[in-house]
């Protein structure tokens, strides 16, 4: 199954899709999903960006293995881009939207709650599961000679 089948829903974070104005631009497998603001911010600034040159959303599948299940799982970084540089060049990225703290290691709650340790085990496994990704990430952009970057609230902002 595709990721594209994947329909936004109406959770806790602004989804839905993305109509570009700059259509030409797209290049990538349609619908345009986004699954935060964050995403939805990053589809504007590349539809809208003169530099950006081509992008495109979940457009690549990367195999990866879980340190949860030592299963292989499929991840779909969130955006392609290409960008021409200031001497005329072009790089090509791919790109990861996620919230920062969802980048850093979970600390040990202090109170031992039943609540709180459930909080923490899942935010430990998400932390394990990203860093999986972002080393299969890394890995395949070096491997096509792109950049492989990761992009936060802060620097979205």
């Amino acid at each position: 199954m595709s990721i594209k089948n994947i329909k936004p829903n109406r959770g806790q974070f602004s989804q839905g899709y993305y109509t570009p104005v700059n259509e030409s631009k797209y290049v990538g497998p349609k619908p345009i999903v986004y699954r935060s603001s964050w995403e939805r911010k990053m589809c504007m600034y590349c539809d809208e960006k003169s530099d950006i040159l081509k992008w495109s959303s979940e457009p690549i599948k990367i195999k990866y293995i879980s340190p949860i299940d030592n299963k292989v799982h499929n991840y779909y970084p969130d955006f392609y881009m290409c960008v021409k540089q200031q001497d005329g060049s072009e790089i090509e990225y791919i790109v990861e939207v996620k919230p920062s703290k969802q980048l850093k290691k979970p600390k040990k709650p202090k109170r031992q709650t039943k609540k709180a340790m459930s909080n923490y085990r899942y935010a430990a496994k998400e932390y394990l599961k990203n860093n999986a990704k972002i080393i299969a990430a890394q890995a395949y952009a070096k491997e096509k000679g792109m950049k492989f970057i990761i992009l936060t609230e802060k620097t979205l902002k």
